[in-house]
């Protein structure tokens, strides 16, 4: 059987270094190739949290079921492998009003991730939105700007070429990610997230609020991990612009059992709101 030029290109990535990629997943057939951009922080032979969520996330809005997309909840069931991935899909219609999508992926026949999507018909055609007073919450009305961010900010202990250090661009508004506590800052997906395809707005966010937990950390990045186990988000609307403002804290209890929450911008206002379950570790 011959190998397709689209697999030779996903694995010279890894195994002779070849010039860096310009998507997270090239397609062969019915498989999602990865590239190096979407190795993660905690084991190098795994991928970074944000990169199946952005697939997933894209797929589910390709569906098209009728509704808008307002929720989806997202499962890493286990590390996801640089391995070829396979993914399916459904629609299940509740009703008129609301539709569920499902994603799961494969690896080597395991699933590895799933996401369920909410998709929410429009009932007014010509309301007035509320009055922006009765939607803030948090510390910011409106996120600071790229212009009061400060420059790049790359996690020092990730090494080789991944998703956090070549596939998004971050800018810190507060914190960062060697200081615990609260942080705010502005993602940019830099590269397709299949081939050349246009980036879905939900692929944006997706990509960006799978940081909530590296952000907004409250524990030692030498000395612990906290990795998430799922990804739930809430949109009121698509976010508008490349760039994604996540504003994120992380609550965290004695027993190593966490959640990280962030707010989702963009250069308009909050949009919506991200939260992960986190299980926190010491590191061997």
């Amino acid at each position: 059987m011959g190998v397709s030029h689209a697999t030779i290109r996903c694995l010279s990535f890894f195994q002779v270094g070849l010039s860096l990629a310009d998507c997270l997943y090239l397609t062969d057939g019915d498989l999602y190739l990865p590239t190096e951009l979407v190795r993660g922080p905690w084991d190098p032979n795994s991928q970074h949290g944000g990169a199946p969520a952005a697939l997933m996330v894209d797929r589910l809005n390709k569906l098209q079921p009728g509704g808008r997309l307002t929720r989806v909840t997202i499962e890493l069931m286990r590390p996801v492998p640089l391995t070829p991935l396979t993914l399916t899909t459904s629609v299940e219609k509740s009703g008129r009003m609301v539709q569920r999508t499902f994603a799961e992926l494969y690896a080597d026949g395991i699933a590895v991730a799933r996401a369920e999507g909410l998709h929410l018909a429009a009932t007014i055609k010509d309301g007035t939105a509320p009055d922006e007073t009765l939607m803030r919450r948090g510390p910011f009305e409106v996120m600071p700007g790229l212009n009061e961010a400060r420059d790049q900010r790359r996690p020092t202990h990730v090494k080789q070429t991944s998703f956090s250090t070549h596939a998004v661009d971050i800018r810190f508004v507060t914190g960062r990610f060697s200081e615990p506590g609260p942080a705010a800052a502005w993602f940019r997906l830099k590269v397709p997230v299949v081939d050349d395809e246009p980036i879905h707005p939900w692929s944006r966010v997706a990509a960006a609020a799978d940081f909530c937990n590296g952000i907004g950390s409250v524990f030692d990045w030498s000395k612990f991990v906290f990795a998430n186990a799922d990804l739930v988000l809430g949109l009121s609307r698509d976010v508008d612009g490349e760039w994604v403002g996540i504003h994120a804290a992380t609550h965290a209890s004695a027993d190593g059992v966490a959640i990280a929450e962030g707010q989702v911008f963009d250069e308009h206002g909050c949009v919506g709101i991200a939260l992960q379950s986190l299980l926190i570790r010491p590191r061997k």
